[in-house]
């Protein structure tokens, strides 16, 4: 009796061992193991290894070549698993070359700040055209460098009411001592006949130049001189600024020539020598202008400051026949 329940028992614990002898895990077993498994071969089996870890045994559907069908068949089969440990070691391994990968790239040489240029500033603007508002203003910005500056990216923007950004289009350079006009058309910014401003940035968005205006006269634009600003009849896009200068008046030339100047943007000018007869100082840039001054200036110093007296001589005498004085009107 005790011979029948020995050999019973032992019977019943075999299904067992050998059961657990055939037992697959996925996500450890080399690929001749792999290959057991229902519709797995060589090219699958590597596959199975290639997308390791798995998180269940329905996780298979991510390895190509094995569909419902052959998964169905695998699961009947009974033999396959996967094992969680070796998916936490994976995690670990993961996370240890994602951690390696960010230490690499903090590691890595920091690229170099892009900079640019300065003294490129707005120069002109005419706000209030004579001709319609949509398509006759403008923005002139003057490069002050003796090298060509890249405007790519750089943007212009008005500061009252409406925003508006115009950002320069990629492969725009501006001369050394070179302008550029930005029209409306283009821009679209709408400069207010009341007030506005406007900024120019710089494609990190710093602001390196800008300008404020007020009720500006018509036709007249807005002039940068030597850092401040001047209204202007004289509209000059893309060329140097040149500022009125009311009609001469002979009897006001009593100003020294210490009055001419330079402005840090190469505009030459001219302080009005009428200023006293209730007149606003304006400049002008004109070389004529300067050429007929200076000739009138000192005309007037040496016709009053000498006396000629022209002798008359007769031809076989030294013998002085007549003066005659020479003096101005």
């Amino acid at each position: 009796m005790k011979k029948v329940l020995f050999l019973f028992f032992s019977f019943l614990f075999i299904p067992v061992f050998v059961y657990a002898e055939n037992k697959i895990d996925i996500n450890a077993a080399p690929q001749s193991q792999l290959e057991e498994l229902a519709g797995v071969g060589p090219v699958i089996g590597q596959r199975i290894i290639d997308a390791r870890p798995f998180s269940s045994v329905d996780d298979l559907l991510r390895v190509k070549g094995i569909g419902e069908k052959t998964l169905q068949k695998i699961k009947d089969q009974g033999s396959a698993y996967a094992g969680q440990v070796e998916i936490e070691q994976a995690k670990v391994e993961q996370g240890k070359v994602e951690q390696t990968e960010v230490e690499q790239a903090e590691t890595r040489s920091p690229q170099t700040l892009k900079s640019y240029p300065s003294g490129v500033f707005i120069n002109e603007i005419l706000p209030n055209p004579k001709g319609p508002d949509e398509t006759e203003e403008w923005i002139e910005v003057y490069n002050s460098n003796n090298f060509e500056a890249d405007l790519s990216g750089w943007k212009i923007q008005d500061t009252v009411g409406k925003i508006a950004t115009y950002t320069i289009i990629k492969g725009t350079k501006i001369s050394a001592d070179g302008f550029l006009v930005f029209k409306r058309p283009d821009t679209k910014i709408m400069l207010n006949n009341d007030k506005d401003g406007l900024k120019l940035l710089t494609p990190d968005n710093k602001s390196v130049d800008s300008a404020e205006f007020e009720k500006p006269p018509l036709n007249q634009s807005y002039n940068k001189i030597s850092g401040s600003w001047k209204w202007s009849q004289a509209l000059t896009p893309g060329a140097k600024n040149i500022i009125n200068v009311a009609a001469f008046k002979n009897n006001a030339a009593s100003k020294p020539l210490s009055e001419i100047k330079k402005s840090d943007n190469g505009n030459v000018y001219l302080k009005d020598l009428t200023a006293g007869l209730n007149q606003e100082d304006t400049e002008r840039s004109n070389p004529w202008f300067l050429f007929f001054y200076i000739f009138i200036y000192y005309r007037d110093f040496f016709c009053n400051s000498f006396i000629y007296k022209v002798k008359i001589f007769k031809k076989d005498k030294l013998k002085p026949c007549q003066d005659t004085v020479m003096q101005k009107p």
